[in-house]
């Protein structure tokens, strides 16, 4: 019976049916393969790529590029909106120091012959085969976010117009968005000095409390209906979810369908291949506590949120002062708890790929900076601990079956310190219509005749 659950791809063995693994396609021969067709015998390329190889890649997926837009028309519709003044397309640089392209989105420049300057943004449609209808849905909830963000005080690039490949009346013939060129640079942690870092963390506590100043109704992502901004359904979840899904007026049922989604995956072979079962046992965790990052929530009220805050979505100038944040692909209006609360931002990298759940010292000068502000409800938010954090980083693509244990280990330990363990998880899972499918796959995977419940790392 095939799977109900959207796929990036099916496995291309022959008679397989089952699900290709999320970022298993092999560049050589051009195969999906699901867990177990992966590996020798059924798979014999070289799965590493060197250097050399990926740049190759990359480079002959850029020059495909002006193929596929209408270069003429682009540039009709930016002078256009620019009262007839002529412009030229400039490729953006997608390698090396100074390179705009990102994982999901390729950037080129538009040149005006008075000297300024605004970024086309168009998706890496071939990049990871994300179902069309889910990218221009993307591109409409970005466009949507950054307009509305334009009616506030967060600095943002101005939008000016957007297509849709789906569209008959598109002329660019893609997907795309055409912004405001900002000045600055990304604000890299290390890299800033300490008069940069206080001034970012000054401003961004502004920003913090600018957003908490424009609630919706729901949990959802922006979308433009008829000359207004709304909430509609998620565009995706970094791409984990395939499908639009929501929204949601309560805050606890959007914390657990997020696992949910999770456990969707893992049990139809899409995610942690490697290790199945401890991935199930883990989101298994996290679903039955998701109530902890909703204890005194009140539903009704949900905040817009970047979910890529790492912190090089910030552009700075020399001094330090924030000049726009950019990359607003995925943003959300998500409960006070999240938007508010520990980000990737202020998080301590090292004790998040190992399960840490506590309070950073970053998170602590967030919160003293939005204090100083007036902002105690936020700030309370930012230093209540780190499971949120925890619970949207989850186990981190790449990870070894040890290191996504370390990671289980340390959330784990972290809840039973804080008294709020649940416990049962092992029990919770065997109860799960899922899990049946889910040793499937590890005695599928492993060449070990053990019971997989044999050596699952749950309390």
């Amino acid at each position: 019976m095939p799977s109900k659950i959207p796929r990036f791809s099916t496995c291309s063995k022959p008679g397989c049916g089952k699900a290709g693994v999320r970022g298993g396609g092999c560049s050589t021969c051009k195969k999906n393969l699901c867990a177990q067709h992966t590996a020798p015998p059924f798979h014999k390329c070289i799965t590493s790529l060197d250097d050399a190889t990926w740049q190759k890649l990359i480079h002959e997926e850029v020059s495909d590029l002006p193929a596929k837009i209408r270069i003429d028309a682009l540039l009709k519709e930016a002078s256009a909106r620019r009262d007839g003044v002529k412009c030229n397309f400039e490729p953006g640089k997608y390698l090396g120091a100074g390179a705009i392209m990102g994982c999901a989105n390729y950037h080129g420049w538009i040149r005006f012959n008075d000297g300024k300057s605004w970024i086309v943004r168009v998706p890496r449609v071939g990049y990871g085969e994300v179902p069309n209808d889910l990218i221009d849905y993307l591109v409409a909830s970005e466009y949507a976010t950054l307009k509305f963000l334009e009616d506030t005080k967060v600095p943002t690039p101005k939008v000016f117009t957007y297509g849709l490949a789906s569209d008959p009346d598109n002329q660019v013939g893609v997907s795309y968005i055409l912004m405001e060129a900002l000045p600055g640079t990304p604000y890299i942690s290390y890299k800033a000095t300490r008069q940069q870092k206080e001034r970012v963390f000054e401003q961004l506590a502004d920003i913090l409390i600018e957003i908490s100043r424009h609630p919706f109704p729901q949990t959802g992502s922006l979308i433009e209906h008829e000359e207004t901004i709304e909430v509609s359904a998620f565009a995706s979840n970094r791409f984990v979810a395939l499908h639009k899904y929501g929204p949601f007026s309560d805050s606890l049922a959007y914390f657990v369908q997020t696992a949910e989604q999770y456990l969707d995956l893992i049990a139809d072979g899409q995610l942690y291949h490697e290790y199945p079962t401890d991935a199930f046992c883990f989101y298994t965790m996290l679903r039955d506590h998701a109530h902890l990052l909703v204890p005194n929530e009140q539903d009704g009220e949900f905040f817009l949120r970047h979910v890529d805050d790492k912190g090089d979505h910030l552009l700075i100038d020399e001094t330090g002062n924030v000049t726009g944040i950019i990359d607003w692909q995925f943003a959300r209006c998500v409960p006070a708890s999240e938007a508010f609360g520990p980000s990737y931002f202020s998080a301590d990298l090292g004790g998040l790929y190992s399960g840490d759940i506590g309070v950073t010292s970053e998170d602590s000068k967030l919160a003293q900076e939005l204090r100083k502000k007036g902002a105690g409800d936020l700030a309370a938010h930012m230093e209540r601990d780190g499971f949120a954090r925890a619970f949207w980083h989850g186990l981190a693509s790449g990870l070894t079956r040890d290191e996504a244990r370390g990671v289980i280990a340390g959330v784990t330990t972290g809840l039973k310190s804080r008294n709020l363990w649940q416990g049962a998880t092992l029990e919770q899972c065997e109860k799960d219509s899922r899990w049946g499918r889910v040793k499937a796959l590890y005695h599928a995977n492993s060449e070990s005749a053990d019971d997989s419940t044999a050596n699952i790392q749950t309390p």
